[in-house]
C-alpha cells in the first residue's frame, strides 16, 4: 500500500524551485525516484534528497508543481519546509524576474521576522 500523498503548491518555476531547495540544504536530483515506506518509489521530476530513507519529490502537472511525499517517515515539520521554501522561492523568482527586465539586484536584507527585503535599480 502506498502512503505517498500529493500536496498542490503555487509553484511554476522549475529553476526557481531547484534554487530554493538547494538554499534549504538539499540535494536535488532530476528526474528521479521518490523513496518512501517498504521501499515504495515514485518518478519525480525534481526530487530533495533527505536524510534516511524518504525524500520529497516536485511533480510538474501542467504548469505547476505538487509535492509528493510519504510525510509519514519524512523527518521534518512539513508546514516550516513549506514557508521556507515559499519564501526562497519567491526571493528567486523576484530576482530572475528582476534581471529579465534589466534592474540588478543591489542588496537582500533579512529582517527581524524572518522576511527578505530586496532592492533592485537600473540604470538610466
Amino acid at each position: 500500500m502506498s502512503h505517498f500523498t500529493r500536496i498542490r503548491l503555487q509553484m511554476k518555476n522549475r529553476k526557481a524551485l531547484r534554487l530554493a531547495l538547494t538554499d534549504l540544504g538539499c540535494a536535488v536530483e532530476e528526474n528521479a525516484p521518490v523513496r518512501g515506506y517498504q521501499g515504495a518509489q515514485l518518478r519525480a521530476d525534481l526530487v530533495a534528497r533527505r536524510p534516511g530513507c524518504y525524500d520529497i519529490g516536485f511533480v510538474d502537472r501542467q504548469g505547476h508543481f505538487e509535492a509528493v511525499a510519504d510525510f509519514w517517515g519524512v523527518d521534518l515539520d512539513w508546514q516550516q519546509f513549506q514557508r521556507e521554501l515559499q519564501q526562497r522561492y519567491a526571493y528567486h523568482t523576484i530576482t530572475e524576474s528582476a534581471v529579465e527586465q534589466g534592474f540588478s539586484v543591489e542588496a537582500v536584507q533579512e529582517l527581524e521576522d524572518g522576511s527578505l527585503r530586496v532592492v533592485v535599480g537600473a540604470w538610466q
